[in-house]
């Protein structure tokens, strides 16, 4: 059960127990029942209206805007990697958005690390190194061997057990 329906019902307990008490202690009638209750509704209306817009406002503020400023920067990314590691936040930014900002920079860090590492060894496979595999025309010959012609078992998994 959500967290509204169990502050309904606590408020309709509350709020049945109050008009019982009224009509058995005080011997109210039935229109002082209903104006009573009708108050008790407004009254509630007007704290739950006050803490939804409290809480637009917090939440907006706190927690939505820097995760929009964090999607725009992750959309940039596409146009200008450059500015992929900056990221102005307000300096009322809770400190969970702020751990976000440091990972998502460190993650993009290794990330560009490991693509530059990848692109460095896939040229070195496709540049013909003529010097150093004379026999093969310059290829290395142990791209075209089988696994097992390089002493490596066919099935890695045979090879354990």
């Amino acid at each position: 059960m959500g967290v509204f329906w169990r502050i309904l019902f606590i408020e309709t307990v509350l709020l049945v127990y109050s008009l019982g008490y009224r009509w058995l202690a005080e011997g109210a009638g039935p229109m002082e029942l209903f104006w009573y209750t009708i108050r008790i509704m407004v009254l509630v209306g007007i704290i739950v209206v006050f803490m939804v817009v409290s809480l637009k406002h917090f939440l907006t503020r706190k927690i939505i805007d820097p995760l929009e400023q964090i999607t725009v920067a992750n959309r940039q990314i596409e146009t200008d990697f450059s500015k992929a590691d900056t990221i102005d936040l307000p300096a009322d930014t809770p400190d969970e958005i702020k751990a976000i900002v440091s990972t998502r920079a460190a993650m993009l860090e290794r990330i560009i690390r490991v693509s530059d590492q990848r692109l460095q060894l896939v040229r070195f496979i496709k540049i013909p190194s003529a010097g150093i595999f004379p026999k093969s025309g310059g290829r290395n010959p142990l791209l075209r061997q089988r696994p097992a012609d390089r002493g490596l078992p066919e099935n890695r998994h045979r090879a354990y057990g």
